[in-house]
């Protein structure tokens, strides 16, 4: 009879994965006087809505899936977690074990360089550094170890047989690798040059320079694609002192000195006026150094935030490896993935998400249920890490009429795309940024969508979406070769009377290799052509 019941419950409730762990505990108990009206109400707390202010009447009643039948996939680790993680562990001294199969190029940038830095500057009267005893040269692996892996090695980088003095470090595209280690490299009194690939040389990094030149520091651009960095006097590293900031243009610039500047000997203060765009970004940094034993203090008023940060600290940490199966979800593709389930006919379950998270684009939650999207959120009962979102077929889309983009740049793709679905207007804007992004994402995705048919201009700052609900167009390009347009034209190729052919889908390897390898898992129709095979 319990077990009977039990299965009526499942069915109706979908519970996540620890939370049927909890069932078969109930059953197993179920002697000790546990009842099944107890566990509707343990069920109905565990599915509560905590991704905004939907409730259950956003479900619909009847037809509810069977889990078994439910297509899932697990949201990639986030990226921007991730970033932050390896930074962090190697200052502290940890290995570094990832799979570098399963690492996004950005994160790739990272993790290489990371493994060739010392994890903590050389210090007057006890050197600590990798190599022991040899501060001025650093572990530099050039290939992975064995099945892909790649670990710290106790060499040195070779260039034509002679020793290098100078680390070089490849960015790609990475603009969070290159704003994030050029204070970390300063602070470690490192000289390096950074490899700049694509557009990576024109976004934007001079508010950052200045202040590290204003601290000690010597940077140079001796070529379009490279940046140089030193101290002024010969093994100088950067100075402590106070660090400001008007409207600064990333909240990158923050995060890499708070990286850096507790390893300096004397405090410093970041001081910011103005507005400042993607403060979570900054708080989630503020978290990953916590964790680390890293202290910083943080008081703001009216329209000026202020860090001060105590030097002569240490990266500290429990004794283990970096592991991406321990980081949250990414919003960002995990936002890709919930479209794609709202348009793809056939309800999608996304796991590995944290409903509760610093990443500014757990927003596209909220923006999915204003265009009335009908989804469903899932708490884990054990792991904050792992909630789960089920998103339903929806038809009838509703615009929104303004979209404050400036704290989540990144879906500015995939929400014009839902907005051309929504029958009215639909304005996106306080984007900007999205202009300095591996193409100018707004003319960039104006430009495709416009192609696909959808009635859409910009503006200075964002983008204007007439949705009509249908896009009979066609579309041939690269996508601007930018990962988010290209995985925007993916979801896109669902709805579009005719197919979408993208020239170098191997651009989605920047946040999310796998992309094209899952739309296939999950047996979607997405009518993408790709050249690349």
């Amino acid at each position: 009879m319990l077990l009977s019941k039990l299965g009526e419950l499942i069915s109706e409730y979908q519970p996540s994965g620890t939370v049927l762990v909890i069932i078969g505990f109930v059953a197993v108990t179920h002697m000790c006087g546990i009842n099944p009206d107890k566990l509707r109400w343990f069920l109905e707390r565990s599915t509560h809505e905590v991704c905004g202010n939907s409730s259950r009447a956003d479900v619909p009643p009847a037809n509810f899936p069977s889990f078994t039948h439910i297509k899932h996939v697990a949201a990639p680790a986030s990226k921007s977690y991730l970033h932050r993680e390896i930074i962090a562990a190697s200052l502290a001294g940890h290995e570094l074990q990832l799979d570098i199969t399963d690492l996004s190029d950005d994160i790739l940038a990272t993790y290489e360089a990371m493994v060739k830095l010392p994890n903590q500057p050389p210090r007057k009267n006890n050197v600590i550094n990798r190599n022991a005893g040899t501060p001025e040269r650093f572990d530099i692996p050039s290939t992975a170890g064995h099945n892909g892996v790649v670990n710290r090695k106790g060499e040195s980088e070779r260039s034509g047989g002679s020793m290098c003095s100078r680390l070089i470090i490849d960015c790609k595209e990475s603009g969070t690798t290159l704003r994030f280690l050029l204070p970390v490299v300063a602070s470690l009194g490192v000289d390096a040059e950074f490899k700049l690939h694509g557009r990576l040389s024109d976004r934007p990094i001079s508010e950052l320079n200045e202040q590290l030149e204003l601290h000690g520091m010597k940077i140079t651009r001796d070529t379009p694609d490279s940046l140089r960095i030193s101290g002024r006097l010969p093994n100088q590293r950067l100075q402590s002192g106070e660090f400001t900031f008007d409207s600064p243009q990333s909240s990158q610039f923050i995060s890499g000195l708070l990286f850096a500047l507790p390893l300096l000997e004397s405090d410093s203060v970041i001081r910011i006026r103005g507005r400042f765009e993607s403060k979570a970004y900054v708080r989630m940094t503020l978290s990953v150094l916590r964790r680390y034993g890293i202290d910083i203090r943080c008081t703001s008023a009216s329209d000026e935030w202020i860090y001060t940060i105590p030097g002569n600290q240490r990266y500290v940490g429990k004794v283990g490896t970096v592991n991406a199966l321990e980081i949250e979800g990414d919003w960002s593709n995990a936002a890709v993935l919930l479209a794609i389930g709202a348009l793809s006919g056939e309800q999608l379950r996304v796991t590995n998400l944290p409903l509760r998270s610093e990443q500014g684009d757990r927003r596209i939650l909220d923006l999915l249920k204003e265009f009335g999207i009908k989804l469903r959120c899932y708490p884990d009962a054990i792991s904050t890490l792992n909630g789960t979102v089920d998103i339903y077929p929806s038809e009838g889309l509703k615009s929104i009429d303004a979209i404050d983009a400036s704290d989540c740049p990144d879906l500015v793709p995939i929400i014009a795309l839902l907005a051309t679905q929504a029958r009215g207007r639909t304005q996106i804007y306080g984007a900007k940024r999205a202009r300095l992004k591996e193409s100018d994402r707004l003319s960039g995705t104006c430009a495709v969508l416009t192609e696909l048919g959808a009635d859409i201009s910009e503006t200075s700052d964002g983008l204007v979406i007439v949705g009509t609900g249908i896009l009979s167009g066609s579309y041939v390009g690269d996508g601007y070769g930018d990962h988010r347009i290209i995985m925007m034209l993916a979801a896109a190729s669902l709805v579009s009377e005719q197919p979408v052919r993208i020239h170098g889908c191997r651009a989605v390897a920047k946040s999310y290799p796998d992309f094209f390898k899952v739309l296939g898992r999950l047996g979607l129709t997405t009518k993408v052509l790709s050249d690349d095979d």
